[in-house]
């Protein structure tokens, strides 16, 4: 399977600010897809931007597959798009992420009837390197 694989840097990992301007990084990265039909890996705040791409720009973007790693916070905007779109979505969270274990995950997705299937990462950090995890999600 040959996959075509592109980075989005955050600016404020360049600039050395403390601010993620979503509104900026999503136009970036609106841009970088075109109307590709992408498999989006997301991390941390990557995962609020995507949640929020599909909220308010739903038509222009072409996503076959999103795997959300460490979700980072309880935020209503993935309770609507969650809920509308579960099937695009497969979720990877640390069971003791210091930001949103997986129990807390799970039950909140819960809580909010939205059944899809969160896989537990074995760490105990915000780390997520799990390649061969994510080559075996791609394919799917």
């Amino acid at each position: 399977m040959g996959l075509k694989i592109q980075v989005q840097n955050w600016r404020h990992w360049d600039d050395n600010s403390e601010s993620f301007k979503i509104e900026a990084e999503t136009e970036a990265f609106l841009g970088a897809v075109n109307d590709e039909e992408v498999i989006v890996l997301a991390k941390s705040i990557g995962t609020r931007l995507i949640i929020e791409l599909l909220r308010k720009h739903p038509d222009k973007f072409n996503a076959k597959q999103v795997i959300l790693m460490g979700i980072p916070e309880k935020h209503e905007h993935y309770i609507e798009v969650l809920k509308s779109k579960s099937n695009l979505f497969q979720i990877i969270q640390n069971y003791q992420d210091p930001y949103l274990s997986y129990a807390d995950l799970v039950e909140w997705l819960k809580s909010n009837n939205i059944d899809i299937d969160v896989i537990k990462g074995d760490r105990n950090d915000h780390d997520y390197p799990y390649p061969e995890l994510l080559y075996e999600l791609c394919k799917k």
